[in-house]
């Protein structure tokens, strides 16, 4: 009779985890063990934030601004010079910088060359420039050099003491050559070009 019992518990016991395991599939559900934990138990943890400053720079020239002529086509431009020609060209936001922090603008000239062959006179254009519509600084803040597009390997133009996004600044092309000596320059039917690639390079002061 214990036998009987005995089984009859058993089946009944195993007829119930069936039953159990039926009813957790068909909802989706399966009875897991508990995920072991070996840290201590604590009233209180950290985790570490952080704030990572990468550097940047960059200089950018006014893409509707990347050719600055000065024409000599008329008796009066060889005898009086370019007044009426914009001898001063002022480019309003002609460069752009994005720096985190304080930098430095300089700047390369090849001089002024045709063919291989480069005006023999040193200074025919120089630049300057001041703050554009967008800086948060100030004239006292930084400091400016005029520059001569003779050939350079890298003259300071622009040094600012504080960084930004997106600072511009206004640069003037003032034509300073001896139109005395450019009558001579050309003894061809068709205009000839003197050019001078200039490059804006931007470091960290």
């Amino acid at each position: 009779m214990k036998t009987k019992n005995f089984l009859l518990t058993g089946a009944l016991l195993i007829v119930a985890l069936f039953s159990v395991n039926g009813v957790m599939a068909q909802n989706g559900v399966m009875a897991q063990a508990p995920s072991a934990y070996g840290g201590n138990r604590v009233s209180s943890d950290a985790v570490t934030v952080n704030l990572k400053f990468v550097p940047i720079q960059s200089i950018q020239v006014n893409p509707n601004q990347n050719t600055i002529d000065f024409v000599f086509d008329s008796p009066e431009d060889y005898t009086n010079g370019l007044v009426a020609k914009e001898k001063t060209q002022t480019k309003i936001d002609h460069l752009t910088v994005y720096h985190s922090g304080p930098f430095n603008v300089k700047v390369k000239s090849s001089g002024f060359v045709n063919n291989g062959e480069t005006l023999a006179e040193t200074n025919h254009v120089n630049i300057t420039a001041k703050i554009g519509t967008n800086s948060a600084v100030t004239t006292a803040d930084v400091a400016y050099k005029e520059v001569s597009l003779a050939a350079t390997s890298g003259a300071d133009f622009i040094s600012s003491p504080i960084g930004g996004m997106g600072f511009t600044f206004d640069v003037t092309y003032d034509h300073v050559g001896d139109i005395t000596k450019y009558i001579n320059h050309n003894f061809d039917s068709e205009e000839k070009i003197y050019v001078s690639t200039v490059t804006y390079e931007i470091f960290s002061n």
